[in-house]
């Protein structure tokens, strides 16, 4: 089963409630909305897209069919701009 985890090559740093991130011999910088801020503290260890599912749902109260399409967007952009590592 496929599994995510954060690029240790990124810094991050949780500023007055917001994450903030930067990758290795990178000039940018990317803030994190509150949906992603929640997901990159869950990633500090390996976990599959159903892992985060579970544990959005179950922190905000929600279904996980109304999340599933942030957690997929999220490890979609993580995987882009490099900040999210997969692992088989």
């Amino acid at each position: 089963m496929m599994k995510f985890q954060r690029n240790s090559q990124v810094f991050s740093r949780l500023i007055e409630g917001e994450w903030i991130l930067l990758k290795q011999n990178s000039t940018y910088y990317y803030r994190l909305n509150e949906t992603a801020g929640f997901l990159w503290e869950k990633l500090g260890k390996q976990k599959t897209p159903e892992d985060l599912l579970k544990s959005i749902a179950s922190t905000y109260k929600v279904e996980k069919t109304q999340v599933k399409k942030d957690v997929d967007n999220f490890l979609k952009s993580g995987l882009k701009y490099g900040f999210i590592l997969l692992k088989n």
